[in-house]
């Protein structure tokens, strides 16, 4: 769920610092595991800014600012209530930062396959945001750089060296 969105987002701002206030990478309202290890702290983190991440807020909500619990919170699975996790995510932050020139290099800046986003489609039809994750993920599982083309951006495309694909739409 993360890489996609990141991609989006850098696909079509390359040269912008994405700033994640809210990031939700060790749990939702829908998912909580509810015994994170230290190599999924890892690899969630990576992910993010391998992908083009520059900052980010993890939640944790539950705490009050002395660190006790709260009275209402919901503490079942929450990163604040694990503490292998939370270890691992301030290390992980000292890796990235001591490598983040790596990092940064590390996401894509060129990218040859663009998925065609219509918003008139991803607002009108449920089947759309289906088509387009499946189109992104097979391209993604044979490790292409995959990027979003938009309505205002494809123009902007070189024919030479960009395949567009485009995921069924009924509304462009």
């Amino acid at each position: 769920g993360q890489s996609i969105f990141l991609d989006f987002t850098k696909s079509l701002r390359p040269d912008t610092i994405f700033y994640d206030s809210e990031w939700h990478g060790f749990s939702t309202v829908s998912w909580r595991d509810f015994s994170l290890d230290r190599e999924y702290v890892r690899s969630a983190m990576w992910l993010a800014y391998s992908h083009g991440m520059s900052m980010t807020n993890a939640w944790m909500w539950g705490r009050d600012i002395d660190g006790r619990l709260l009275a209402k919170a919901n503490h079942y699975g929450e990163l604040s209530t694990q503490p292998v996790a939370v270890d691992a995510y301030g290390r992980v932050f000292k890796e990235l930062n001591a490598h983040s020139e790596l990092v940064a290099a590390s996401v894509p800046q060129k990218r040859r396959f663009m998925v065609y986003f219509t918003q008139e489609s991803a607002i009108q039809s449920e089947a759309y945001t289906h088509d387009l994750c499946h189109v992104y993920e097979a391209l993604k599982i044979q490790n292409y750089a995959v990027g979003f083309a938009t309505p205002s951006t494809i123009g902007t495309l070189d024919p030479s060296h960009h395949i567009v694909v485009a995921p069924p739409a009924r509304f462009i």
